[in-house]
């Protein structure tokens, strides 16, 4: 998993290759959708009033990711690929969110070690020219 490729958050192209898949903005703007959540307010306020979120919760990947496996395991009326897809998502989800802090952690240690170093690296530059201005020649 974590050599491919994610993509993009909004995908509103089509590649050459892609034509037969619609975009998100064709996704979101469907006629005839059974739900009536079109965007992030009623996304979180549906999550809240079925109780899969507590309001005012900060989301994350992993809740997210939760929320999936609830709405799988208790859902016994939807097709079994419309199952599988959410537990797809919630499984990739987890990663990504795992592979995001891993990276982020890296990230930060690097600086620091390198803020480190240099700071040392400018206290041992200072104190050879102050050593080698008292050095008599």
């Amino acid at each position: 998993m974590s050599t491919r490729n994610r993509p993009p958050a909004t995908n509103t192209t089509r590649g050459e290759n892609d034509r037969s898949r619609p975009t998100r903005d064709d996704l979101e703007t469907a006629n005839g959708l059974l739900t009536n959540i079109r965007g992030v307010e009623e996304a979180g306020n549906a999550l809240e009033r079925d109780a899969y979120i507590v309001q005012g919760e900060r989301l994350t990947p992993q809740k997210l990711a939760l929320v999936l496996f609830q709405a799988a395991a208790g859902t016994a009326r939807m097709p079994r690929s419309a199952l599988n897809v959410m537990r797809a998502i919630a499984y990739l989800l987890e990663t990504v969110q795992t592979e995001d802090t891993a990276r982020e952690l890296a990230e930060r240690i690097d600086r620091r070690i390198e803020a480190s170093i240099g700071s040392k690296l400018a206290e041992v530059a200072e104190s050879l020219n102050s050593s080698m201005k008292t050095c008599p020649r």
